[in-house]
């Protein structure tokens, strides 16, 4: 849990080779950079926390990969394009298992994140 630090920088590609990492709570910090493609390596991932940064780019499709996940936040990072279908299936009802999955979705956000609640996302907080 490393919120609320004043993180600066990227996030270090061998975060992403943690084994057994479950959580990944950097929410709130100064965060910079992409978020990396390596994230859907991640097998056991059920929580990120990634809201409140200074992200550029989109979030990467291959988080489909992440099987396991329940929570994603990601409004307020200043991410922009489409959350990935990959992502929004695993939202779905039949095999789904996130439960909250947040973006800068409202129309006129100044990063947005194209999001359709609640088919995809579960809540567009800013």
């Amino acid at each position: 849990d490393l919120n609320f630090n004043k993180l600066t920088g990227t996030v270090p590609v061998e975060v992403w080779t943690i084994p057994r990492m479950f959580q990944l709570d950097l929410n709130d910090n100064l965060l910079t950079g992409t978020i990396a493609t390596e994230i859907g390596t991640v097998r056991f991932l059920q929580f990120v926390q990634l809201e409140i940064n200074q992200f550029t780019g989109t979030i990467p499709t291959e988080m489909g990969s992440n099987t396991f996940l329940r929570v994603a936040e990601f409004f307020g990072a200043n991410l922009t394009g489409s959350m990935p279908q990959e992502l929004c299936d695993l939202r779905n009802d039949t095999n789904g298992a996130i439960f909250r999955l947040t973006a800068d979705c409202d129309i006129g956000d100044p990063f947005f994140v194209q999001c359709d609640v609640p088919e995809c996302c579960t809540d567009c907080p800013f």
